[in-house]
């Protein structure tokens, strides 16, 4: 073994390029921060420049290494290796985003430290840190986007690189490594060709709807040829003003009625799939700007009416297409759960297991839009963990690119939103890990003497739908069977149980169980609302929520506390 320290007291410096960027700097300072909250030991940083005195730590690119053994070129931009030879050990990656992710790794694997929520880092008190003494490790992810949208990474910008999430929604900086820097992310149709604008002089830039032109709830007509000029305005005019961005969305808006004029109605009956008049003219619009910008990608979705892959025309090679699984069970895997995913497009009949197929067939950048939240009900028990690896090795096996877990983004402490970030963050880096070994893990430092109890609710619920073969959607209410009485009262025991475990732990160990007993309150709450209104009892469990900074109880809904009983019932739940 390698002895990095001991005792204080350390032969090894941090060595860095003359040159440094942001972000290898950074990589150099968490790695001498973390070394010493753990070994109480200060390890010195210098330069590649200087001369060769002892035992060194070299990061990134520097005049230390020989290409025979930092096989930079082998690297994908998010990819790293870390190698011993000698004494000495090298952390690099083909980028500095990548350097710092090997650094995390590093301190992972080898000095104990676990990068657990954005309010808890574990980390050992040890006098002595040793390595092996062959080190060969390379690690390149799956995914070259990794977003996980629940608020819990994307508040945090020094918990989501520590957890190598590349998003756009979370405010990562220079000295994070960047992120992939979205332009309009999702539904931009009105942005590109705004009906307020444009409607009143162009009604024939919109779609044509039982006969009629309308900007209501309405798409574009994608075989305009004024409404292609005008997207490739739109594209370049964002390009021009921000260098940095390097996704741009060309997408649907989010709801149905596509264009039926005779020309768009040509092209998707020839296609099988409202998709082909949004891929020709996506196409039309990345070949646009291939020349002048070759980094740049074009995203746009294969969502509801446009999520069956045309028969005809294929995505270009600078095109995302973003497929979205919005129909589909979360209970079950999608490989063996088609109950809700299944659609009929021009006589076509396809599950999303078939479009993932098609789709993998054509698409060189197939990114994914996956759902692992109940929109609804934020704080409802959502049965989906179990099938979390399940999923996203599914992604893998369909040459999928990019991956976005919407989870539940616009507040804190939804049902296990912590633990769900940590178990997606770590399979979408490497979908081979063992499920329950990264619950378990999460489990015991986040619930502390609670996490075997926890581990009972988390099971309890997974083996009902299981059991029964209940299917749960991402827009489940609690009157679905697997919330049944039973199921309840058996939840209602563990929770008692994780609070009086945990009557000695810490104040931050007694916080998330009280956040992880909200779901069933909640679920209690809801279902006795008709039967018996209380509205004290409501504000009291608002409050609660609110104190614990839980700002929505489903999607696009504020918590908030109201001074007559409809209102105040209507916070939980249409």
């Amino acid at each position: 073994m390698l002895k990095l320290c001991e005792n204080g007291h350390t032969d090894y410096r941090i060595i860095i390029p003359k040159d440094y960027d942001a972000v290898t700097r950074y990589a150099a300072e968490e790695l001498s921060m973390f070394l010493y909250k753990a070994a109480k030991t200060a390890f010195t940083m210098g330069f590649d420049d200087s001369e060769k005195t002892g035992c060194e730590i070299v990061l990134g690119e520097t005049l230390r290494e020989s290409e025979k053994f930092i096989r930079r070129n082998d690297l994908k931009k998010d990819g790293f290796i870390i190698k011993t030879d000698g004494g000495d050990i090298f952390i690099s990656g083909k980028t500095g985003r990548g350097t710092l992710y090997g650094v995390y790794s590093f301190l992972e694997d080898y000095a104990g430290i676990k990068f657990i929520s954005y309010d808890y880092t574990y980390i050992p008190s040890v006098d002595r840190i040793e390595i092996p003494v062959q080190i060969d490790d390379i690690q390149i992810p799956p995914f070259e986007y990794r977003e996980i949208f629940y608020r819990e990474i994307i508040a945090n910008p020094d918990f989501s690189a520590r957890r190598r999430i590349n998003g756009t929604h979370g405010t990562l900086s220079d000295k994070h490594g960047g992120k992939f820097v979205y332009a309009g992310f999702v539904h931009t149709f009105y942005s590109i060709v705004p009906p307020d604008k444009y409607f009143a002089e162009h009604p024939e830039y919109f779609s044509l709807v039982n006969g009629k032109r309308t900007s209501d709830h309405a798409q574009l007509c994608l075989t305009n040829p004024d409404v292609l000029e005008i997207a490739k305005k739109y594209v370049r005019d964002i390009l021009e003003k921000n260098p940095k961005v390097n996704i741009i969305s060309v997408s649907q808006n989010d709801w149905y009625n596509p264009c039926g004029c005779d020309n768009c109605r040509k092209i998707d009956e020839e296609e099988g799939s409202h998709a082909g008049t949004l891929l020709r003219f996506v196409n039309a619009v990345a070949d646009s700007i291939k020349d002048d910008y070759p980094d740049v990608i074009i995203d746009t979705l294969a969502y509801q009416y446009t999520r069956a892959c045309p028969k005809i025309t294929k995505p270009r090679e600078n095109v995302a297409i973003r497929l979205c699984t919005i129909e589909c069970c979360f209970s079950h895997s999608l490989k063996y759960c088609d109950k809700t995913g299944a659609l009929e497009d021009f006589g076509r009949k396809h599950t999303i297991t078939d479009d993932f197929d098609e789709w993998a067939k054509v698409s060189k950048r197939l990114y994914v839009w996956d759902y692992v939240t109940d929109f609804c009900h934020y704080l409802l028990p959502h049965p989906n963990i179990h099938i979390l690896q399940d999923n996203i090795n599914f992604f893998v096996e369909h040459n999928v690119a990019g991956l976005f877990e919407q989870g539940c983004g616009d507040t804190i402490n939804s049902d296990f939103g912590a633990l769900r970030a940590y178990v997606i963050s770590k399979l979408m880096w490497n979908p081979a890990l063992d499920l329950d070994k990264l619950i378990d893990e999460f489990l015991y430092y986040y619930y502390g003497k609670a996490n075997s109890i926890v581990w009972q609710y988390i099971n309890l619920f997974a083996e009902e739908v299981i059991s029964k073969n209940i299917c749960v959607g991402t827009f489940a209410y609690p009157d679905n069977p697997v919330y049944s009485e039973d199921i309840l009262n058996k939840a209602e025991k563990l929770v008692a149980k994780a609070k009086e475990a945990v009557l000695y732990e810490d104040d931050m160990i007694k916080y998330h169980v009280e956040i992880f007993a909200l779901g069933i309150e909640y679920t209690r709450l809801f279902n006795k609302r008709y039967a018996n209104p209380n509205s004290e009892e409501i504000d009291r469990f608002i409050r609660k929520c609110t104190s614990m900074g839980i700002t929505h109880i489903r999607e696009w809904s504020v918590l908030n506390l109201f001074e007559n009983q409809p209102e105040r019932m209507a916070m939980l739940g249409k």
